[in-house]
């Protein structure tokens, strides 16, 4: 039934762990965990506009889906990060 829940598991343990706490007791503010400078949305953002406009200004005529190159090109090591890893659940444990 679960033959590729083990990544999952992996991936999401600080999910797991927040519903246990939750279901424990309510949860509040300070259970929450804090994202780091990295993965805040302000430099997400600036990274995601820079490229935007990078590809904007490379395809004046707009012919390529921009907003699809620009997050692939924001997000290409998370992008491959999380498919390597889905790629090794898939292969290596069934």
């Amino acid at each position: 039934m679960f033959k590729h829940f083990h990544s999952s598991l992996i991936l999401f343990r600080w999910l797991i762990q927040l519903l246990q706490k939750g279901y424990e007791k309510p949860l509040e503010a300070e259970d929450l965990r804090s994202n780091s400078l990295h993965d805040s949305s302000g430099t997400l953002h600036s990274t995601l506009l820079k490229n935007w406009n990078q590809v904007l200004s490379e395809d004046p005529k707009g012919r390529r889906k921009p907003l699809l190159w620009a997050t692939l090109k924001s997000f290409q090591f998370v992008i491959i990060l999380c498919a390597a890893v889905r790629v090794f659940d898939t292969c290596f444990l069934l």
